[in-house]
């Protein structure tokens, strides 16, 4: 009787955990902080409409180029190019300030913060701006120079988080680098693709993470951006992850064309680039790509040229003979950045500085049925052109076509490693028995009481008492579970104490 009241509870915690982790899928992206001189404006969805609430500032200013609310819809984490700030607005404890030595000069669109599901941790990609001097052929501008992942462990300091020990500030890039960061949901539904392209070039760094590390290839496909294209702009996915938009602004030469921007295909599985294709400007006046949104039904491109907005056809062969001319922006309202929001409109800021944002009422719908409302949306305070929080598209989850598709073989591990508790699990990928072990001898192993497996969108499938199935120890550092039951497949595997508490979590694949 006991054990069976042991798993009914059991079950009812991790049903419990497992409608949290759904709901983080919905929440993330709910709440917006904007910023002006005097106050901070939050854009608020989590009533599935939108709340407009004005605030002085907290006693250091909200502001945010990326941030993440928690399972309530709650912000969470906020990055206002220099610090990592929590729920409280404090400097995450144990984070690290960047872009301090610089004051005018800011990373638009340059960080991202990113969560992993059935994990403790949090990432966010953080770029630099230095000043790089007369090196030619740019001249004396800032420019990106470097980008950092920092991993923040969210349960940490009281539920507040705190930098992972090691991971404060890790240098992943250090080149030369177009400001836009995007993020795109690996096909195994819980890691990340980040893509930041080198200044003024046709090569793009593509950064796989990870909750526990990461990796950096490079590919180069297309053609250089010409040398007088700027570093601001825009880069975005679909929200299905299969299709990448590029876009920056001119520098201050609008006679030297060619004007133009890129749109890829990419593979969610192999991080790779495809058919690259070309969006040509063929007003240069018009040639400043400020924000770039895509519909939810992943076919309607929305591009604002300054002070005009178009519609591209996607799906369209040629993407050119697709444009339609939706309109022009009134003088105090240029197109500025453009963010698809939880309720299915696309906001757009204004390109320079002000009190209202125009919106995309439907934009599913062709040509003018979109509905482009000019000023549509009063903030009650002023708003720059790249207000907006980047974010991804957090309710992207696994490909369920791409079998097998998995980090592991991606960067080519055989053995995957959790660096918080050197957890080890071999053979991997397994066909019978899976054995536990830990990399080295660890105090936490002998507190083991049993392991929870399960698939990738949080399903428990199996669960392992070691405290009852004896015939599981294998030694005093080394448990075995049997996985002939489990279909061929990625599935990950929770190690927890008599109390429910994790101790480490980490990934296999069953092989046939």
């Amino acid at each position: 009787m006991m054990i069976k009241f042991r798993l009914v509870r059991k079950i009812i915690f991790f049903l419990f955990m497992l409608i949290l982790s759904t709901a983080k899928s919905q929440y993330q992206d709910r709440q917006w902080y904007l910023y002006d001189g005097l106050n901070t404006v939050v854009m608020d969805y989590n009533n599935d409409s939108l709340r407009i609430v004005t605030k002085p500032h907290y006693p250091t200013p909200t502001y945010t180029y990326s941030s993440i609310c928690d399972s309530t819809g709650k912000v969470s984490f906020l990055n206002n190019n220099f610090s990592l700030t929590d729920s409280s607005f404090i400097r995450v404890q144990n984070t690290t300030d960047i872009n301090t030595d610089i004051s005018a000069p800011v990373t638009w669109n340059g960080h991202i913060i990113l969560d992993f599901p059935n994990s403790d941790k949090v990432v966010c990609v953080r770029t630099l701006m230095e000043n790089i001097g007369a090196m030619p052929p740019f001249g004396g501008d800032y420019f990106q120079t470097k980008a950092y992942l920092t991993y923040i462990d969210k349960y940490e300091n009281l539920g507040l988080g705190q930098a992972v020990p090691g991971k404060e500030l890790i240098q992943v890039v250090d080149d030369t680098l177009c400001l836009p960061v995007a993020a795109c949901r690996h096909a195994n539904g819980s890691d990340w693709w980040i893509v930041i392209r080198k200044f003024r070039s046709n090569k793009f760094f593509i950064i796989l993470v990870t909750p526990n590390g990461y990796s950096v290839k490079e590919q180069v496909i297309g053609l250089n951006l010409p040398l007088i294209y700027g570093v601001a702009g825009k880069s975005m996915f679909s929200n299905d992850g299969k299709t990448f938009v590029f876009g920056v602004s001119l520098g201050n030469r609008f006679d030297i064309p060619p004007w133009y921007f890129d749109v890829f295909d990419f593979d969610r599985c192999s991080g790779t680039f495809s058919n690259q294709r070309k969006i040509n400007i063929i007003d240069p006046y018009a040639a400043r790509v400020q924000g770039v949104a895509i519909s939810p039904n992943n076919r309607y491109l929305y591009v604002g040229l300054t002070r005009k907005l178009f519609q591209y056809d996607l799906w369209a062969t040629n993407l050119d003979s697709s444009r339609i001319f939706i309109d022009t922006a009134a003088f105090n309202s240029y197109v500025g950045d453009m963010r698809l929001a939880p309720d299915g409109k696309i906001y757009i800021t204004p390109s320079w500085i002000g009190h209202n944002l125009s919106t995309i009422e439907h934009p599913d719908s062709v040509g003018l049925a979109c509905g482009y409302r000019i000023n549509s949306v009063e903030l009650g305070s002023a708003c720059g052109a790249y207000c907006f929080p980047n974010m991804p598209c957090f309710t992207l989850g696994a490909d369920t076509t791409a079998f097998g598709c998995d980090t592991i073989s991606t960067v080519g591990l055989d053995i995957v490693k959790d660096v918080k508790s050197n957890i080890v699990l071999f053979p991997n990928p397994v066909k019978e028995t899976l054995y536990i072990s830990f990399e080295q001898t660890n105090s936490q192993f002998d507190k083991v009481s049993h392991a929870i497996i399960y698939d990738e969108i949080g399903s428990v499938l199996m669960e392992q008492d070691f405290n009852v199935s004896k015939n599981c120890f294998v030694n005093e550092d080394m448990y075995s579970v049997d996985v002939n039951s489990l279909n061929s497949g990625m599935y990950f595997i929770k190690l927890v104490n008599k109390n429910n508490k994790l101790i480490a979590t980490s990934r296999f694949i069953k092989a046939e």
